[in-house]
């Protein structure tokens, strides 16, 4: 947290977002590990200290990002093991039980399916450029529910970076995984309420097929592909919005620049206590 000091009389509340990120939680080791290792040129057989590290360092960063705008993420590597007398896989995950507790999502990501192709682009770097579709499934989730998944193709191409040498581009198709999210949803109705909601009306084969939305005023020669209809959706408030609800999506307050986080906390957490002594607890 910020303090007053001669260099800064008057600190400022948080006024940007911060994201945290560790790649992986498990593939580090801790300091003491890492001298040792340095002293005598070798590893050698320890306890395993990171798990319990890991749970005093979880237990002391939820208690001071309460209230700040963080975020704290992190990869981690999943195994499943065969349980005796048991349907389903356990899900083991190394670095301790307690991060489980506090982490508000979990997110499960697996590779569905790859694709290479022949990269016939006239700036083409590399002979081939690819595709994997990643199945990202919300094993926990603290707002809102759980057990949904989608499959979302990721695309990379390679171009030449400023020092001349090839650079991968890649992208998310976001766009084309909410229309996948609309167009195969298992309940018909709902799946007709989304569309409606969107205004989403589509034409062609099923190989080549393009959507438009009459609420965003289109008609069908502005008909566009799957991926480029769902981020003009994912793009316009008043169209995801509608689609978040039915969804039961919770939404967080997006971050408007300048504002000063501390002044926020610091009304909050007044009008907590008027309302706590209008009840005449004290």
């Amino acid at each position: 947290m910020e303090k007053k000091s001669a260099d800064n009389p008057k600190p400022c509340g948080r006024i940007f977002p911060v994201a945290f990120g560790l790649d992986s939680l498990s593939g580090k080791i801790d300091a003491k590990k890492s001298d040792k290792i340095t002293e005598f040129g070798s590893a050698s057989v320890d306890y395993a200290s990171e798990a319990n590290l890991n749970t005093v360092f979880f237990k002391d960063l939820a208690s001071k990002m309460v209230g700040w705008p963080f975020i704290f993420l992190f990869t981690n590597h999943l195994k499943l093991q065969k349980q005796e007398r048991m349907f389903s896989p356990e899900r083991k995950k190394p670095g301790g039980e307690h991060k489980e507790f506090q982490e508000s999502f979990e997110l499960e990501l697996s590779l569905k399916g790859q694709k290479r192709y022949r990269d016939d682009r006239e700036d083409a770097i590399a002979a081939t450029s690819g595709t994997n579709v990643i199945n990202i499934e919300v094993f926990k989730n603290s707002v809102g529910e759980k057990a949904r998944s989608l499959d979302i193709v990721f695309q990379w191409v390679y171009d030449r970076g400023p020092d001349g040498r090839p650079r991968q581009r890649s992208r998310w198709c976001w766009g084309a995984a909410l229309m996948d999210m609309i167009l195969k949803h298992e309940f018909v109705g709902a799946k007709n309420d989304m569309m409606k909601a969107v205004g989403l009306q589509m034409t062609g084969a099923e190989a080549n097929k393009k959507y438009w939305s009459t609420v965003l005023g289109m008609k069908e020669k502005d008909a566009v592909g799957k991926d480029a209809i769902g981020q003009l959706i994912s793009d316009n408030e008043a169209l995801s919005g509608p689609i978040a609800d039915l969804f039961a999506i919770q939404r967080i307050k997006r971050f408007a620049a300048g504002t000063d986080y501390r002044k926020l906390r610091n009304a909050a957490y007044s009008a907590s206590l008027k309302e706590w002594e209008k009840h005449g607890r004290k």
